[in-house]
């Protein structure tokens, strides 16, 4: 995406007085409660600073949209506020635009002032823009074990090793990096265990655990409590009681995260974070038999108009790909006989009209999860060819879908999960259809279907949801 020749200038600049940089301090509260970030700024304009301070607190949360709100009100209040610059570019969502802002800034980044610990995030998050997150990770890290009071760094270190190596094996093991980073977050919280931000990547940590422990669960709960006013935070709460097997109490914080990331200066278009809690309350009200609930929350998602000036906006993805398809995939998990009306009036809500232009990939899913389907209920009723073919509808759509992945990849990198989702989501539906119809071997399919489930990231509901 960018080169790293475009910010070697700076670099150099500031390679000389990131050794010599003070550390920064986030003071723990005797209980969590909203963290002060003492991030020493040279701009001496309040309004700056503190939009600086709200700006850094919801990038590091994921709360991209409304720190990118912030980072411009710095700027504009300060236009000498460098790490304002840099914070817009960390949340532009415009490749092209980022990377010509990168090109500008890095001419231009001498020329501002900043405290020596501004010029060790400059030269650090000017990295990890150049792709290079290993090495971004590693600075925050080495800057946290030389200053350790300095939970932010700490923070961005565990977070950025996450991210590099997020998930775990099929057998439940942890990744090499993902290991380093939850020793690191566990190690971090038990010196810390009442700073707000350090609860929130202690609980984060375990986003796509096999088991989520006591310890993050609590550390969620404490995040969620000492950062009132962030939806990530509730959203995190939310997703881990999920994972726990509490899909009752997890709905209020989804339904909290959703009130909290709805603001009149955030559009729905460009808010991943609300559309997200969005899903998940419907996943985990059905997850927890509130099944009239989540079927109107359904209805409600998939009733909302497709933005079409803004189809690759994170946002604008998950409601085509995850909301469109979410009724489909409910029913494929149900454990009761299911109607031909009900398959018909879940596949309507993958349907767009107008249709989009050109091959709709999100077509191909809705005709597989479907024909899936009606492998299930013409089996069930004994009707054998019928089902088989059926199955072979589900299959040919599976293969055309499969046949998309090089064009839909190529529109950019906020497809990536998407489609693997719905890649996951018709691996599943199609090996339990050839379970329903290959009775002899059905034992098999239904392991190869187990196989096909892959660690939830994201802090995303899972592809194919179960009852609890």
């Amino acid at each position: 995406m960018f080169h790293v020749e475009q910010s070697a200038l700076f670099f150099a600049a500031a390679a000389a007085l990131v050794a010599a940089a003070e550390p920064v301090s986030v003071t723990p509260a005797p209980s969590p409660a909203l963290p002060s970030l003492n991030l020493p700024l040279a701009t001496d304009n309040t309004v700056a600073r503190e939009a600086m301070k709200a700006g850094m607190l919801d990038l590091l949360l994921g709360w991209e949209e409304s720190a990118r709100l912030h980072f411009a009100r710095a700027v504009e209040a300060d236009d000498m506020c460098s790490l304002g610059y840099v914070g817009l570019l960390m949340t532009e969502p415009e490749p092209e635009r980022r990377n010509a802002s990168l090109a500008a800034l890095t001419e231009r980044i001498n020329t501002l002032p900043a405290t020596p610990v501004e010029t060790f995030y400059l030269a650090t998050f000017l990295k990890l823009l150049t792709n290079d997150k290993v090495g971004a990770a590693e600075d925050f890290c080495a800057r946290a074990e030389r200053y350790r009071h300095d939970t932010l760094s700490a923070c961005w270190g565990i977070l950025l090793l996450h991210c590099v190596d997020v998930g775990y094996e099929l057998e439940g093991e942890v990744r090499p990096m993902q290991r380093r980073a939850l020793e690191l977050a566990t190690r971090l919280y038990a010196a810390h265990p009442d700073d707000a931000l350090v609860c929130f990547v202690r609980g984060y940590i375990e986003e796509s655990s096999p088991q989520v422990s006591e310890e993050a669960l609590e550390a969620a709960r404490k995040a969620a409590e000492g950062l009132p006013e962030h939806p990530v935070a509730s959203h995190l709460y939310g997703h881990l009681l999920y994972r726990s097997g509490k899909p009752a109490d997890a709905v209020p914080h989804f339904m909290q995260a959703v009130k909290l990331a709805t603001r009149d200066d955030i559009p729905a278009w460009e808010s991943s974070v609300l559309m997200t809690s969005r899903l998940y309350v419907s996943t985990a009200m059905w997850s927890a038999g509130m099944d009239a609930r989540a079927r109107a929350t359904r209805r409600a998602m998939n009733a909302m108009p497709l933005d079409r000036e803004h189809l690759d906006e994170p946002a604008v993805i998950l409601q085509r790909w995850e909301a469109a398809t979410l009724p489909l995939r409910v029913l494929l998990m149900e454990n009761k006989y299911v109607r031909s009306g009900l398959i018909a009036a879940a596949a309507k809500a993958a349907e767009v009209r107008p249709a989009l232009p050109g091959d709709d990939p999100v077509l191909h899913v809705r005709d597989c999860l479907r024909a899936a389907l009606y492998v299930r209920l013409h089996a069930h009723d004994g009707n054998t060819q019928y089902a088989q073919r059926s199955l072979q509808l589900a299959e040919q759509a599976l293969v055309r879908f499969a046949e998309t992945r090089e064009a839909v990849l190529a529109r950019g990198i906020h497809y990536i999960t998407p489609w693997i989702r719905a890649m996951e989501a018709c691996e599943i539906a199609v090996a339990n259809a050839r379970a329903a119809v290959y009775t002899r071997t059905a034992d098999m399919w239904k392991e190869v279907a187990e196989r096909s489930v892959r660690p939830v990231t994201l802090m995303l509901p899972p592809v194919m949801p179960q009852r609890q």
